[in-house]
């Protein structure tokens, strides 16, 4: 799966909000869920585009504890700033060229009843016991620099990318899904923005193994996740694939399928501070032997490295 950068370019058009909020109602139709969906797609795209990075996030309770604010009022809880986030990373998962990027937009922390917007980045939670939770989540991957790309020189650019899907989580240990161990189980549809106008690009799962520690020292909490990857033929063809008429010598035709995607660990440390400032840092490593599409052309490396970084203050609490 094409690493999530997490960082927004431009507005999204009213277009694509329509498209990805009817490919939602869709999926949840199915889970017989959408009255409650129908109020949570909208705001929960919205918030895609208006979000920092999500490493920027540190836990979703600040020191005012906005959770306890929002139990003892019943109302929501919204913060409000800036911030600037910023990755280096190769182009695409199996490419052996990197690129650096960083944004600054506007930082949006919001703790409601059925959406948040955290350190998870943007969801809706659906349904949550003391050991399981149902949610609604999304995630947006800007496109590498494809035009510099010497792999796919003469084919088309790849798009900034969408995914949203429910994910299935399971507390294994600890007092929270915030505080120790749990299995999550999210699957996605993912959605291209770009030259080609909306497209649907296929299907994304990705079952994860997390530890969490709100605390660890000095007011740091720390996450770390090892999880594995899958993708239908579809997803994969679009990062993948190489058509007749983009073949070259040192490029054969290759079709992809569906299948296994590689494995990846990722480690990431965040603080907040009383002061309204966000920190956060992370290191992700992604292994693809044995993926399905290790043999594809477009493939020139098996080992994948990334570090970022989130940096947001808050400004007005709602």
């Amino acid at each position: 799966m094409f690493i999530r950068q997490k960082l927004f370019q431009g507005t999204l058009p009213l277009k694509g909000f329509i498209t990805l909020a009817l490919l939602l109602v869709a999926v949840m139709a199915r889970l017989k869920i959408v009255a409650r969906l129908v109020v949570l797609a909208p705001i929960l795209l919205l918030s895609i585009g208006l979000s920092v990075s999500s490493l920027v996030y540190a836990e979703a309770n600040p020191p005012s504890s906005p959770n306890a604010l929002t139990a003892t009022t019943g109302k929501p809880r919204w913060e409000l700033g800036f911030g600037i986030g910023g990755q280096a990373l190769p182009d695409y998962r199996g490419s052996n060229q990197t690129h650096i990027k960083a944004l600054p937009l506007p930082l949006i922390l919001y703790t409601g009843r059925y959406i948040k917007i955290n350190r998870d980045g943007a969801r809706g939670e659906l349904f949550e016991n003391s050991r399981i939770q149902f949610n609604l989540s999304a995630d947006a991957a800007l496109s590498g620099d494809g035009e510099d790309n010497t792999a796919r020189a003469g084919m088309p650019e790849l798009d900034s990318a969408f995914e949203a899907g429910p994910s299935l989580n399971i507390r294994l240990s600890g007092p929270s899904f915030n505080d120790g161990w749990a299995l999550r189980f999210p699957a996605r549809v993912v959605v291209t923005l770009g030259g080609e106008g909306v497209r649907q690009r296929g299907y994304v799962f990705n079952p994860r193994l997390v530890w969490r520690k709100p605390v660890i020292f000095g007011g740091w909490n720390l996450g770390v996740s090892l999880g594995a990857l899958w993708g239908s033929d579809k997803y994969h063809s679009y990062y993948y694939a190489v058509a007749p008429e983009y073949a070259t010598q040192a490029r054969p035709v290759y079709e992809a399928r569906a299948g296994y995607s590689g494995s990846y660990s990722k480690i990431s440390l965040r603080r907040r501070w009383s002061s309204g400032w966000l920190l956060g840092v992370y290191l992700r490593y992604d292994n693809l032997s044995g993926a399905t599409f290790e043999h594809s052309p477009l493939v020139r490396t098996e080992h994948y490295g990334a570090i970022g970084f989130g940096l947001g203050k808050t400004l007005w609490a709602l």
